[in-house]
C-alpha cells in the first residue's frame, strides 16, 4: 500500500490479508474480490468459489477500515449487506411473502462430490433436494435428473389461499427457459396460471396469478431442469 500516491512508495503491511476461505460459513475463495462505494459506504464483491470455479455465485460484504485507514480483514459471509434492497415505501406493490408447507418434485439430481485443486478444505459434497428452492438462499438450487424429460416442482401451501405473484429464478437464466406453471385447490386438478411456451432469458420469471389455490407446480419445458429460487406472494394491494 501507498498513503502518498497510486505509484509509490509502497510498503507492505503487517497483516495484509484482506480475504479469505470461511469453511463454517461455506465461503470458498473468494476470487476476483473488487471494492465499490456507496457515498462514506464501502463494499467488498466477490465471488464464492462453489463448485469449485464452474458456477459461481456473488456476493457483497461490508469493507471497513481502521483508524488509521488501512483495510480490515473482511468478514465475508453468504448473508449479503442488504444496501441495494429496495425498501418497502418504494415498491408499487406491496407483496407478502407466504410460508410454503411443503414442496416435492418428480426426481432429484444425486449428490456430487466437488473436487479441489491445493486447498483439501474445498472437497465438498453439493445436494439437489427440492427444499433448497424454498430456502431463501441464492447460494443453494433444486436439480432435477438429467433425464427427467417431464420434470415439476410442486408447492403445498397448506391450504388454500389468494395468490398474488410467482417469481421464479432458473439455473442458469442465460440460456432461457419455457415453462409451464398450474394452480390446483385439491392437487388432482390443474389449472394453467402462467408461463410461457418461447425460451425468454431472465431472471426471475414472474407470473402474476391473482387466484385462489393451495398447490402450485412448474413444469420446465425448456432449458436447465433447475431452480434456485421460488418465491410465492400473497395477492397484492396497489400502493396509491
Amino acid at each position: 500500500m501507498s498513503r502518498t500516491s497510486p505509484f509509490g512508495p509502497w510498503e507492505t503491511p503487517a497483516h495484509d490479508l484482506v480475504s479469505t476461505t470461511c469453511v463454517e460459513r461455506g465461503v470458498f475463495g473468494p476470487g476476483h474480490g473488487c471494492v465499490f462505494n456507496v457515498g462514506d459506504d464501502y463494499y467488498f464483491a466477490f465471488l464464492e468459489f462453489g463448485r469449485n470455479s464452474t458456477n459461481r455465485q456473488t456476493y457483497v460484504n461490508r469493507l471497513e477500515f481502521n483508524d488509521d485507514g488501512t483495510i480490515r480483514p473482511v468478514d465475508v459471509s453468504l448473508d449479503g449487506v442488504g444496501a441495494i434492497a429496495m425498501k418497502n415505501e418504494e415498491l408499487s406493490m406491496k407483496n407478502e411473502e407466504l410460508c410454503v408447507a411443503n414442496v416435492t418434485a418428480s426426481s432429484t439430481m444425486s449428490p456430487k462430490k466437488i473436487r479441489y485443486f491445493n486447498d483439501r478444505r474445498c472437497q465438498r459434497t453439493e445436494y439437489f433436494d427440492a427444499a433448497f428452492a424454498i430456502d431463501g438462499a441464492n447460494g443453494s438450487r433444486w436439480m432435477a435428473e438429467e433425464n427427467d424429460s417431464t420434470c415439476w416442482l410442486q408447492i403445498d401451501l397448506g391450504q388454500r389461499m389468494a395468490i398474488g405473484q410467482s417469481e421464479l429464478c432458473f439455473v442458469r437464466p442465460t440460456a432461457g427457459h419455457a415453462y409451464v406453471l398450474e394452480g390446483s385447490v385439491d392437487g388432482k386438478k390443474w389449472k394453467p396460471c402462467g408461463g410461457h411456451a418461447d425460451i425468454q432469458k431472465r431472471s426471475p420469471h414472474i407470473d402474476t396469478i391473482n387466484a385462489s389455490f393451495r398447490y402450485l407446480r412448474v413444469r420446465i419445458t425448456e432449458g436447465i431442469r433447475g431452480v434456485w429460487e421460488w418465491r410465492i406472494h400473497r395477492a397484492f394491494e396497489i400502493i396509491k
